[in-house]
């Protein structure tokens, strides 16, 4: 079964607070990808107004405003899983727990697809987590994007940790 996992595709990232450079452009090739699969599960984060990286970052993905919602362009399914970050004010999150993807139904040994924003922090952490899982984890590049510019050291510690990319 292709499983698919969206990262954090939010307004706040697209066009809000802390917008993710060329993020909007990816929205087509996301919805292409969520047609493809069989499962589709959307990460979000989902902060307290006092959350602790609100002292690194901007405020974003604060729970029940419009910025935390999942951009409005995107074609969600309707057979769909949504995991939630990021809601406890002392912790950062970048990845969901592994014992959360389990409860999603992923398991080891599944082929999952992961794209969304923004690839140095949230998309990695997701692909470790579940690389640690033992899934096989391929990471689309032309659906991701970065903060940073250069992203080649980041590409070369995921090959490293047997994460690959389509």
């Amino acid at each position: 079964m292709n499983k698919l996992i969206v990262v954090d595709f939010q307004n706040d990232f697209i066009s809000g607070t802390l917008p993710v450079p060329g993020a909007e452009d990816i929205t087509p090739g996301i919805n292409g990808l969520i047609t493809c699969h069989d499962e589709v599960i959307f990460t979000m984060d989902w902060h307290p107004e006092d959350h602790c990286s609100f002292d690194t970052f901007p405020s974003h993905c604060v729970a029940g405003t419009k910025g935390a919602d999942l951009h409005h362009r995107l074609e969600i399914p309707q057979k769909c899983q949504t995991i939630r970050k990021g809601m406890s004010k002392y912790r950062d999150e970048f990845s969901p727990h592994a014992d959360t993807f389990i409860k999603a139904g992923i398991v080891a040994g599944d082929r999952v697809t992961v794209c969304g924003v923004a690839l140095e922090y949230c998309v990695v952490s997701v692909a470790q987590t579940l690389n640690d899982l033992c899934c096989e984890v391929l990471i689309s590049l032309a659906e991701t994007r970065a903060i940073t510019r250069d992203i080649q050291p980041v590409l070369e510690e995921l090959l490293e940790e047997g994460i690959s990319f389509v």
